[in-house]
């Protein structure tokens, strides 16, 4: 998977998938095209989905071809580029598999999903979303509050405020 630094048009986890394309288990390849100048930069605005998979990861593929340390753009495409009289056009694959997310990328997945659960006013349901979650990256501070939340809506104070001082102690580590 070529890595991307910025968010796609719909909800991102990580840096390499949609909450979308997780949710509906898509996988594939996106066939980018792009061109390049005769110093071998990637041309602005040239990037184009010649084959997509929607669900936000064609829009994350068109980000990873233009990052600047893109995997696309080879020693050799940028030697043929140079020695071209025309910008030249050239074509990549861009590959998303979900065997590539990880830990935390899959507990910010199930953090999402608490969260819509719990704005569906379903705690028991948000909860057992975060605590996977927490099964996938321990120190997750969204999780834990967002459990924090989910047993106050439950009447559950003792174990909301748990969660509540785990969430503090896991933002402040991340300052």
């Amino acid at each position: 998977m070529l890595m991307s630094s910025g968010a796609g048009l719909a909800q991102t986890i990580g840096k390499t998938y949609t909450y979308e394309a997780i949710d509906r288990q898509i996988e594939g390849t996106v066939q980018v095209s792009y061109v390049l100048d005769r110093q071998g930069r990637i041309i602005p605005d040239s990037t184009r989905v010649l084959q997509g998979l929607g669900y936000g990861l064609d829009a994350l593929a068109v980000q990873a071809v233009n990052y600047p340390a893109s995997l696309a753009v080879t020693p050799a495409n940028q030697a043929l580029a140079r020695r071209s009289e025309q910008p030249a056009r050239f074509n990549a694959p861009v590959v998303f598999a979900l065997k590539n997310l990880t830990p935390r990328d899959w507990s910010d997945y199930y953090v999402l999903k608490g969260d819509k659960a719990l704005a569906e006013a379903n705690p028991a349901r948000a909860i057992s979303y975060y605590d996977l979650a927490l099964g996938r990256y321990k120190k997750n501070g969204q999780a834990c509050a967002g459990l924090a939340k989910a047993y106050t809506n439950q009447g559950k104070s003792d174990q909301a405020a748990k969660y509540a001082e785990l969430a503090n102690k896991y933002s402040m580590a991340a300052r």
